[in-house]
């Protein structure tokens, strides 16, 4: 096959290959809506979610007091009576530390999410918003 020949060939496999793995992607387990924060607060209730997006699992206390833990790369929510809420995680076998206080609202799921912080490796990023 002449060079040129062979050439076209290859570009025409390399863009077939991209356009397989694009197409392929929603079915490979790919998460990008927030189905990880289906679960409903119930009446009168609501609910914390801790995101834990780092390698080690993460041991949780609210108001001092301690509830099944998160493992890595994971998340657990407690439905919880609305309040601002003292909130600990302490990771495994690390530095890592958030203390901090968190509202919880009636109705509504609040989302604690931790990562490393890619600055300094002994501390969490952490982010509290509403879902």
């Amino acid at each position: 096959m002449p060079k040129r020949q062979n050439e076209l060939c290859l570009g025409r496999t390399f863009l077939l290959a991209a356009i397989t793995v694009s197409l392929s992607l929603p079915f490979l387990g790919c998460d990008i809506n927030d189905d990880d924060f289906d679960h409903e607060p119930p009446a009168g209730k609501g609910t914390l979610y801790v995101v834990n997006r780092t390698p080690n699992d993460c041991n949780v206390y609210i108001d001092g007091v301690e509830q099944r833990g998160v493992d890595d790369d994971d998340n657990e929510w407690y439905d919880l009576d609305p309040d601002v809420r003292r909130v600990v995680v302490d990771q495994d076998h690390t530095y890592r530390v958030f203390r901090g206080d968190v509202d919880i609202l009636e109705g509504e799921r609040t989302i604690l999410e931790l990562s490393v912080d890619p600055n300094d490796s002994n501390r969490f990023d952490a982010f509290i918003y509403f879902d």
